[in-house]
């Protein structure tokens, strides 16, 4: 059965000039729920959306909304959200936290998501950009260069290790 990444009953449309991308954290018991884009409380914010053209912008939730599974039936692991603008799609990886491995889950997530949307689209119709978030590492380190570059090799997707996202 084919996944619907673009689907338009949980979308959220934005041509502000700047908007933060949130991914609230799940407390025990509690269901978790998927990312959203927030206009109004940048101190929510992960990731940074800056926006000068102001054009249209669709955000849509992956992780904790689509259900993709790996063959051997276990629930994947996939990106907290994705941008969709012109024919560009911009996979996004939230992190609240610095911990020993968060570059090479991100990594893991963004590639799996990445790996099912070429399932189920033609990817040769969009311009695709992967991008980590992470509000306790906002600028980019020389250190991830090399995960960067192995994340491009695997997928022949750039990928980008910042908080802020840059349309």
């Amino acid at each position: 059965m084919p996944i619907d990444f673009f689907e338009p009953t949980v979308r959220a449309s934005t041509d502000a000039e700047s908007f933060g991308l949130c991914d609230d954290e799940t407390l025990p018991g509690q269901v978790p729920a998927p990312a959203y884009l927030d206009i109004q409380n940048p101190l929510a914010w992960i990731g940074v959306v800056e926006n000068p053209s102001k054009m249209t912008v669709d955000f849509y939730p992956v992780d904790n909304h689509l259900a993709i599974f790996r063959e051997d039936g276990s629930i994947e692991n996939k990106c907290d959200c994705l941008l969709h603008y012109n024919n560009s799609v911009h996979f996004i990886e939230l992190k609240e936290r610095q911990y020993s491995g968060w570059v090479s889950s991100a990594c893991r997530q963004l590639k799996a998501t990445i790996n099912c949307f070429s399932q189920n689209y033609n990817i040769s119709e969009y311009n695709l950009k992967a991008q980590i978030c992470n509000k306790e590492r906002p600028n980019f380190s020389q250190n991830y260069m090399i995960s960067m570059e192995k994340f491009e090799d695997e997928t022949k997707v750039g990928l980008i290790i910042a908080k802020l996202v840059r349309l």
